[in-house]
């Protein structure tokens, strides 16, 4: 029995596992902005029940920027999660490739998890072979249904 060591395979699953660490950063990223709602509830509750404060209440302008700082920080949270998830959509789909080093770069300040996928993800779209696959297009996907065969028209009805 001989194994064969194919290269461009293994980039491949390299690509595949780099996909799956940005669904795993996006997911704990997600996470961040439920800790905005502090703010958010705190300034709320200055807006609402300012008499809660035992006559030493902020005016309500403050209850309101409280409120709008937290409601960007969700806001921007969820961007930067969605952001994670959407680099590991296109890494698994070999498709835009300098957004992915661009999301690499970003995600390497998300200090420790982040540095290292970032580096590792910089690393390897760097390389030509890897460059190659993002150029060709997506991966065939299999599918497992019957299929047509090349140049007939598709029933009607269909």
């Amino acid at each position: 029995m001989t194994v064969t060591y194919d290269p461009i395979e293994q980039k491949k699953n390299h690509l595949d596992l780099l996909a799956i660490g940005y669904f795993i950063l996006g997911g704990f990223c997600l996470l961040i902005p439920l800790f905005a709602l502090l703010y958010l509830g705190l300034g709320t509750f200055m807006v609402v029940a300012p008499d809660e404060f035992n006559g030493d209440a902020p005016p309500a302008a403050v209850g309101c920027f409280v409120m709008a700082i937290g409601g960007f920080l969700i806001l921007l949270g969820m961007a930067y999660a969605l952001l994670m998830i959407w680099t590991g959509l296109n890494l698994r789909r070999r498709q835009r490739r300098m957004f992915c080093l661009v999301m690499a770069g970003i995600s390497a300040l998300n200090m420790p998890f982040g540095t290292i996928l970032g580096v590792f993800t910089m690393v390897l779209l760097t390389q030509p072979d890897v460059q190659a696959l993002f150029e060709n297009g997506p991966p065939e996907v299999e599918s497992g249904g019957a299929s047509l065969p090349p140049g007939d028209p598709p029933p009607d009805g269909v």
